[in-house]
């Protein structure tokens, strides 16, 4: 071994290294085997695992490690200083050739010791080095982890508060929900009741309507009621006898007849025009209830109002038909009158005259247009159990015209 090398290995079998040191030495050992709080403890819920990381202490260094290292190293060979007279510089001079020879072995043996002893020091020296890095790892992984479970903690804390407030929210949307329901069916009653109100409106604006539309078919039949219409005039009295003997039990007549009289019919009209019969207005004909066979009436009844028409004409007209008899009733097609003006068949000016009624004497104007549907509906509602559409687009000076039979 180089004898020049400083030596810093601790002599662990110094002469002077006691049983009692190792033991102390062993007993401190043990007590530093706490690296065990590294190790979780698989036994509990992971819940309750707590890791702790803290530095553990290197074990102490032997009493005077390094001198005794030194001197070990430092030791001499036990040979004898030669002096003295001859017989005892030849004693020692003999004990040192007997240490040379047999003394070899046990220097050899030493030398294998202080290298182990070396090898020793240093693998310790470097188990403590490695020990002090893994004890700032460990330090800076325990730091890491505090840290790390105070974020945990933290964001346990904040998940309660957010599912606090969650559920706080859940039960608010649900109270907004059922308010929302609430509000829902209120607001269904209200559009009901709405429904119901404006349906009732409307059956009431039905109902003014009519009671003023009767209000004035009322005044007007106060005022010109069957006693306030003009009295029929029969024009020739020989001749009206002797067309109702012809005609028996079949009394025919045509109201309404103007420049159009009927051969077959007694012919009606306010004015004195030729071949007219009677000079009697619509409402009031000299017939009792129940004694004309037919009605005939060729446009006159777009001359009323229709109101007028359902409420007073018709039912007057009705009541002079006996059982079986019949309404004959031709008037302009308002139908067919819009499809001409529509396809450009039939002139503005014309369409006005036949809607509105030429106006060149009293009681010439239109004050009502039908169509089949419209006409034949009104005809039902004044009583007639049946109505036979004849023809529904006669032209007729132009006019397209339309016949409807009602009986009773």
């Amino acid at each position: 071994m180089d004898k020049s090398k400083p030596s810093t290995i601790p002599s662990f079998f110094s002469a002077s290294f006691t049983p009692a040191m190792l033991e102390e030495i062993l007993q401190r050992i043990d007590e530093n085997l706490y690296l065990h709080p590294l190790i979780a403890d698989q036994s509990k819920p992971a819940e309750q695992q707590h890791y702790q990381f803290n530095q553990l202490p290197l074990p102490p260094t032997p009493p005077n490690f390094f001198e005794r290292v030194a001197e070990i190293r430092g030791a001499q060979a036990p040979y004898y200083a030669v002096s003295g007279n001859f017989l005892a510089r030849l004693i020692k001079r003999t004990h040192n050739l007997v240490l040379k020879v047999f003394g070899r072995k046990q220097a050899y043996f030493n030398n294998l010791t202080l290298n182990l002893l070396e090898s020793m020091a240093a693998f310790t020296s470097a188990t403590q080095e490695h020990i002090k890095s893994q004890s700032v790892l460990t330090n800076a992984l325990a730091n890491q982890i505090t840290l790390q479970q105070t974020d945990y903690q933290q964001l346990l804390a904040r998940i309660e508060q957010l599912s606090a407030q969650r559920n706080d929210d859940q039960q608010r949307i649900e109270q907004l929900s059922a308010r929302h329901s609430e509000e829902q069916q209120r607001i269904e009653q209200i559009a009901r009741d709405q429904q119901g109100i404006i349906a009732w409106v409307d059956i009431i604006a039905r109902k003014a309507e009519m009671a003023s539309l009767n209000a004035r078919e009322a005044i007007t039949n106060q005022t010109q009621g069957t006693k306030g219409w003009p009295e029929p005039q029969i024009v020739d009295p020989e001749k009206y006898a002797q067309r109702l003997t012809e005609m028996k039990d079949q009394v025919r007549i045509n109201v309404g007849c103007g420049e159009k009289p009927l051969p077959d019919y007694i012919n009606v009209d306010m004015r004195p025009l030729p071949d007219v019969d009677i000079l009697a207005n619509a409402h009031r004909l000299p017939f009792d209830p129940g004694t004309v066979f037919e009605i005939s009436s060729a446009h006159l009844i777009e001359h009323f109002r229709e109101h007028h028409s359902r409420i007073i004409l018709l039912p007057y007209w009705k009541s002079l038909l006996r059982s079986g008899g019949k309404l004959r009733v031709i008037c302009p097609n308002w139908a067919a009158m819009l499809e001409e003006l529509n396809a450009g068949r039939m002139p503005l000016d014309f369409f006005k005259k036949l809607t509105f009624g030429a106006q060149d004497y009293e009681g010439d104007d239109h004050f009502a247009m039908y169509t089949p549907e419209t006409l034949e509906k009104l005809l039902l509602e004044t009583g007639f159990r049946h109505v036979e559409k004849i023809t529904l687009n006669r032209i007729n000076g132009g006019c397209p015209e339309m016949e409807l039979v009602a009986r009773t």
